[in-house]
């Protein structure tokens, strides 16, 4: 009996004393992670090269140089928020803390979990907490884009071709520069579910739900998938995803990345007015980084032009030196269909379209009028940045049909098409012996007027009748 007392009493001592243990160990974490937390803190405060506070609540160790973080916080000068951690990893090599010495690969792993991260770039990409203070406190405003500021599309053109060769210049020095420092790192960087705000030349990016597995060693290659849920900003869409890997080879990093663009708002990229459109991009690029080339597919469900009511668009693309090139374009209007080709440059953005519309109804584009015909067309197309700035003209030739119930055989006409102003002009009606011709014939909220009407006949040439005539529909 004793004896099972003593083992009784003995289990309840070694339960307490476990209990203990454990509650202590707790404990000696809970305060050598404030401790941790303190002593990073005050490292923060001394450190001159990263401008701004960084703080972090809790900070947990462990003997493989895994770091576990709770609560980091990073403001800037002005007490803004650019970066807040609610919880993340950082993996160190113990070896170089217990030297002392920090290298460049140090680090070799960082994961991020809902990190909200705002990043403030100047003209040059450069992040303003990573520049020095006199920069930082000196920099200029954004100025207006020197290239959208110029008059003609060949100055824009030619200033594009100048900055793109200077970017491609300082991206070249940078990367031979580090390089020569020998900067030997391989680390893994990922982010799940982090929202990112950007500013850069005056404009602000949002993209929410930022997800990034990478893995980069500096001598060898850079491998990455990106995707965002949906964007705003200056920039409006759905998503983005990337995924690929950069190489080096001959001192000069080599992409190959696949690409899709998801549902962007053309109106957010300065190319149309229309806010209700939006453009799916899928494509591959290749090549130098500073110089990709690449092709893909454009898709668009609308596109809303002035008089011309597009759907369905589909055509193939091929990408070189800020240059979209587009061929076989295809498109749905008025019941009929266009085949295209032309170009699109995001510096200038400036583009042109050339094409043949087929089997287009008049009824439909002219809702309101008493004109029944099929139509096939020419069209050229040339616009700046959006469409109170395109200009549209071509020809047409009308099939066998009826105005007004007048019956015809053929309709032709010249005509243009600017800002929400559809013209014709040296228009020819073939009715039976004679020919109505019309010098200008105008359309305005879905109606046709003609000024004048010549009636002519046609195995003369005579001039038979003129008149003005104006359709109140």
């Amino acid at each position: 009996m004793k004896i099972m007392k003593i083992l009784r009493c003995s289990k309840k001592k070694f339960a307490y004393i476990v209990v203990g243990l454990v509650v202590f160990v707790f404990l000696d974490l809970f305060v050598l992670s404030k401790s941790a937390a303190y002593i990073f803190n005050m490292a923060m405060e001394q450190q001159e090269m990263l401008l701004g506070k960084i703080t972090v609540e809790e900070i947990y160790g462990s003997i493989n140089g895994k770091t576990t973080f709770k609560g980091l916080r990073w403001d800037n000068l002005e007490g803004e928020t650019i970066l807040y951690v609610p919880e993340g990893v950082i993996g160190v090599k113990p070896f170089d803390i217990l030297r002392g010495k920090f290298e460049a690969d140090t680090i070799y792993k960082i994961e991020l979990k809902n990190a909200r991260l705002f990043l403030n770039m100047d003209d040059n990409m450069n992040l303003d907490f990573v520049t020095k203070k006199e920069d930082s406190e000196n920099r200029k405003e954004n100025k207006v884009d020197e290239i959208l500021a110029a008059g003609t599309e060949e100055e824009r053109l030619r200033l594009s071709k100048l900055r793109r060769k200077k970017e491609a210049d300082e991206f070249a020095g940078e990367w031979r520069n580090f390089h020569h420092e020998n900067r030997d790192i391989y680390m893994k960087f990922n982010l799940e579910d982090c929202p990112v705000s950007i500013l850069y030349k005056g404009k602000h990016y949002y993209l929410s739900a930022v997800n990034v597995t990478s893995e980069i060693d500096s001598n060898s290659y850079m491998k990455f998938r990106i995707s965002t849920g949906r964007f705003g900003g200056n920039m409006r869409g759905g998503a983005i995803s990337l995924r690929g890997d950069i190489t080096w080879k001959d001192d000069e990093p080599i992409a190959d990345i696949s690409a899709l663009f998801q549902d962007i708002d053309i109106a957010s990229l300065g190319i149309m007015d229309n806010q209700a459109d939006s453009v799916t991009l899928e494509a591959y690029f290749s090549g130098p980084v500073a110089d990709l080339e690449g092709d893909g597919v454009i898709k668009m469900d609308k596109l809303t032009l002035p008089n011309l009511p597009f759907t369905n668009v589909r055509g193939d693309f091929v990408y070189k030196g800020g240059l979209f090139t587009f061929k076989k374009l295809h498109a749905d209007v008025f019941e009929g269909e266009l085949n295209a080709s032309g170009d699109f440059h995001m510096d200038t953005r400036y583009y042109h379209i050339h094409g043949v519309a087929k089997n287009l109804s008049a009824k439909s584009a002219l809702p309101k009028d008493k004109l029944i015909t099929k139509v096939d067309a020419n069209l050229h197309m040339v616009a700046n940045e959006n469409s109170r700035n395109m200009a549209i003209w071509g020809n047409f030739v009308g099939s066998p049909g009826s105005y007004d119930g007048i019956p015809f055989d053929k309709v032709t006409a010249n005509f243009t098409n600017s800002y929400r102003d559809l013209r014709f002009f040296n228009a020819k009606i073939d009715v039976g012996y004679y020919t109505l011709k019309s010098d200008f014939i105008g359309i305005k909220d879905g109606k046709l007027t003609l000024d004048p009407v010549i009636l002519e006949d046609i195995r003369t040439g005579k001039e038979r009748m003129r008149y003005v005539r104006e359709n109140k529909g």
